[in-house]
């Protein structure tokens, strides 16, 4: 009995990783063993192997998200670079001046990473009003997503404005590298799965949480940003409902099946929603608890709709 690892590295690059594959790969690995049987039985093994084997990959990247991430072709989340500049900053400042420099600079680092998630979501929807015409969705749907990329905008200059605030300078994004983000999906059951995860739930919990911290901050500017927040990413996620039950009827009626399979396993695992110190939930700042609590509401009100027993 032992424990293997070490890095593995890819010797074809994939294209795509929307769809299942095998890759060929090679892999070095460290070994550390003990035999409870036998002649070397109680005595430890050390070692290496360098090995070639194929790997296979499932078809969805299986993170759950807080919010529609924009995303590369290997499904991880795209955001632009910060640069000094005020062109994306809205209007709604917070009181800063009984802050210490340390409180500001946590502050303005938090907020200026939901800036740029919030910034990097409008390129998400509006690939999402591309994959909707691609699939040939009704006029409603395709208007939904491009209602909520202008929704992303203001929140991304309300965020940045704050986080500007915060850090004693202006900041805006840079470019954000859409030639590495994935490319619409034409394929409904896709679509269907992305809507449940990044939309239903991701924009469920993001409304949820900005709701909770809306109540929590005393800074009245603070309130009125994470209220208008969670009033728009609460439409996403029916947004999300919406897009994902026109996929379900053209689908039929076995793909609500396997989408309640698919929701079973995404269910035991959870977003890694950056919750900093409970002591600063006044200032409007997501703690574990709210982000606990967000998800277990929103995966109680998914279990409902897709009829399954919570876990």
């Amino acid at each position: 009995m032992g424990v293997r690892a070490g890095p593995t590295f890819a010797l074809v690059k994939s294209a795509r990783t929307d769809s299942a594959q095998t890759l060929p790969v090679l892999s070095l690995e460290g070994i550390a063993n003990v035999s409870f049987n036998g002649d070397a039985s109680g005595y430890p093994t050390l070692g290496g192997v360098l090995s070639f084997g194929l790997d296979f990959y499932s078809g969805f990247n299986m993170r759950m998200p807080s919010g529609r991430p924009v995303r590369e072709a290997s499904g991880i989340a795209l955001e632009a670079p910060v640069r000094r500049g005020g062109s994306w900053s809205g209007s709604t400042i917070p009181a800063v001046g009984h802050l210490s420099i340390a409180e500001r600079k946590g502050l303005g680092e938090a907020w200026l990473a939901e800036a740029r998630t919030e910034h990097a979501s409008i390129a998400a929807f509006s690939t999402l009003a591309l994959s909707l015409l691609a699939v040939g969705a009704p006029a409603k749907l395709v208007e939904g997503a491009h209602r909520a990329a202008l929704d992303e905008a203001r929140h991304a200059r309300l965020c940045f404005g704050v986080a500007s605030a915060y850090l004693g300078e202006a900041v805006e994004p840079g470019p954000l590298p859409m030639n590495r983000a994935m490319a619409p999906d034409t394929s409904l059951a896709r679509l269907a799965l992305a809507s449940l995860v990044e939309g239903a739930y991701g924009e469920g919990v993001a409304a949820a949480l900005c709701s909770a911290r809306s109540k929590s901050a005393r800074d009245p500017a603070i309130r009125q940003v994470l209220t208008m927040l969670a009033r728009d990413e609460a439409a996403h996620a029916k947004l999300g409902w919406t897009v994902l039950r026109y996929a379900v009827a053209r689908l039929g009626p076995a793909s609500a099946l396997e989408l309640g399979v698919a929701w079973r396993a995404l269910a035991s695992r959870h977003d890694a929603v950056q919750a900093l110190p409970d002591d600063l939930a006044h200032h409007g700042i997501a703690t574990g608890t709210m982000a606990a609590e967000a998800r277990r509401a929103v995966t109680r009100k998914i279990d409902r709709e897709l009829s399954l027993r919570a876990a």
